[in-house]
């Protein structure tokens, strides 16, 4: 993918602003499926492919775990190839 300028749409790092709308949505969409208000819900976060575990993007899954953190309960998990 990296060579094939078709994918290069892919290949770019997810910024804390995408990480705010994305926590900023969770909300809504419990609401959504029926989850209430003041349900202590665990989040279970998981990350896919070899490049959320890349030294590079280290800081950016360390503030994807913060922001989880401060919902509460957050299980966190990774599949990678490798």
């Amino acid at each position: 993918m990296r060579t094939d300028s078709s994918f290069r749409h892919l290949l770019h790092r997810m910024k804390p602003e995408m990480v705010d709308r994305i926590f900023a949505a969770m909300p809504k969409i419990e609401a959504m499926q029926g989850v209430p208000e003041d349900a202590e819900v665990q989040l279970n976060i998981g990350l896919f492919g070899g490049e959320p575990l890349l030294a590079a993007n280290r800081p950016i899954v360390e503030y994807i775990l913060g922001k989880a953190r401060e919902r509460g309960q957050v299980a966190m998990w990774a599949i990678s190839r490798y």
